[in-house]
């Protein structure tokens, strides 16, 4: 059974739990409540949360590829298997608002905490990636239909210099001059 929204559609068992009220009239606009996601094993098969993923893993390839962090970006182009998604959510006047956020699979985890409009798809998020040998951070803004992410570059570069292939290093020092 696929759940969420459209482009941001994933399977798998879903036990969620929690309370909810709205206005007939503007239903996304005026909904308020909280609660508990917690969907079991399956896969993210939506579009738009294949390229919202793709796009952070690609913003971040260029950085991370440079400290030889491998994250292939074949894995986000075809559905990704999750061993769990997670996330407590309170809802005020149509704004989802979630700190513990947590996307579990054999490759990653991805932590997520900020807010997001229900009626009109604003979103933001600061989000961790965490995969292999690295992990990356990153700012997600905008709206769903048109985010905009922003990988920190910092988080990337939190390493001993001496551990930086040499080009990296070379690099940095010259910014020091």
């Amino acid at each position: 059974m696929d759940y969420l929204c459209q482009g941001y559609a994933v399977s798998g068992p879903l036990d969620l739990t929690g309370e909810l009220s709205a206005r007939p009239a503007n239903v996304l606009g005026t909904m308020n409540g909280q609660g508990q996601l917690k969907i079991g094993a399956g896969k993210v098969v939506g579009p738009a949360a294949l390229a919202l993923m793709g796009g952070v893993a690609r913003l971040a390839g260029g950085l991370s590829s440079v400290l030889n962090v491998d994250l292939p970006l074949s894995l986000f182009s075809s559905p990704l298997d999750f061993e769990s998604i997670t996330a407590s959510y309170r809802i005020t006047d149509g704004r989802l608002t979630t700190q513990d956020f947590l996307y579990t699979s054999e490759r990653m985890r991805v932590a997520a905490v900020g807010e997001y409009g229900l009626a009109d798809g604003r979103m933001n998020f600061d989000v961790t990636m965490k995969h292999g040998r690295g992990e990356i951070k990153a700012k997600m803004t905008g709206t769903s239909a048109s985010p905009s992410i922003r990988v920190l570059p910092g988080t990337i570069l939190r390493t001993d210099p001496e551990k930086l292939p040499g080009r990296l290093q070379k690099f940095l020092e010259g910014l020091k001059k």
